[in-house]
């Protein structure tokens, strides 16, 4: 009867751990559907705009 119950807490304190686990983010997924993503591509776009811009400047 005793090591019946103690397998019952057993289970239950390894039932109560596994919900209470944290599961792991996965930050590509994150970013992908937030909307950082419009704003790298917009990031991306303006440096390579004003690279290109700065050097027709130097040569022109």
């Amino acid at each position: 009867m005793q090591q019946t119950l103690e397998n019952g807490i057993a289970d239950i304190k390894f039932r109560v751990e596994m919900l209470t686990k944290k599961p792991e983010s996965n930050n590509l997924r994150v970013f992908l559907e937030s909307d950082a993503k419009k704003w790298a591509v917009i990031l991306l776009v303006a440096i390579t705009f004003l690279t290109y811009l700065y050097l027709f400047g130097i040569h022109k």
